[in-house]
């Protein structure tokens, strides 16, 4: 549980339910995670640098992960309650601070959870259009799936968030891939190379999305 802090009485948060949607892994299931993105590869796809320069960020000074403690996911995801403290002094403004932001990622986190996905079809792209109507040749086999809704949902899958795809046979080998692009009810998808080679058109596979964490962390 979280303690309380700077010794004022402690407010406590209930749980909230977990979403049913959410797919979560076998137990004892051992994954293979095949990168997007993997050192050396030279992706030409608009913004594409971005998607794999993100988890290698470095400024002034180095960056901390900032992990997402346990407590507080297993809060928001309703595993348990426990205890915040709501006030504020100059003692423990640092902390509080902290434990808010954590609160809003991991809060994040389960709602993008929601979009996760059970034998879903998969259609490989070659072109699509930008957001100015204008037709766009993809220099990278991209990855579309349809999500019901998508678009009068808030908060949504954003760009550059990251997501997981598999076959509901063989759990334990993942693909990692990145949201490249939000359009209407539907997501175009950045995997690894030879992902449909192995995946041809109509095949059903889980998918599990994932915030990615960068402007948290420099929060």
């Amino acid at each position: 549980a979280l303690p309380p802090r700077g010794g004022a009485a402690a407010a406590p948060i209930a749980p909230v339910p977990a979403a049913s949607t959410m797919v979560t892994q076998p137990p004892g299931a051992v994954m293979e995670i095949v990168p997007a993105i993997p050192k050396g590869r030279e992706c030409k796809l608009p913004g594409a640098k971005l998607l794999s320069t993100i988890s290698e960020y470095t400024g002034k000074t180095p960056l901390a992960e900032y992990p997402l403690p346990a407590d507080i996911v297993d809060t928001i995801e309703g595993r348990k309650a426990a205890n915040f403290n709501p006030w504020k002094t100059q003692h423990n403004y640092r902390t509080r601070l902290h434990e808010l932001l954590w609160l809003e990622e991991a809060k994040q986190r389960q709602l993008t959870r929601h979009y996760d996905m059970r034998g879903v079809p998969i259609e490989p792209v070659s072109d699509y259009l930008d957001a100015n109507s204008m037709m766009i040749i993809a220099e990278e086999p991209l990855t579309r799936v349809h999500c019901a809704n998508l678009a009068e949902k808030r908060p949504s899958v954003q760009r550059a968030d990251k997501v997981y795809a598999w076959l509901p046979s063989s759990p334990q080998k993942q693909w990692e891939g990145f949201v490249h692009r939000v359009e209407g009810d539907a997501l175009l998808l950045l995997f690894g190379v030879g992902f449909h080679d192995v995946h041809p058109p109509g095949t059903l596979v889980d998918l599990r999305f994932d915030v990615e964490r960068l402007n948290a962390r420099l929060m």
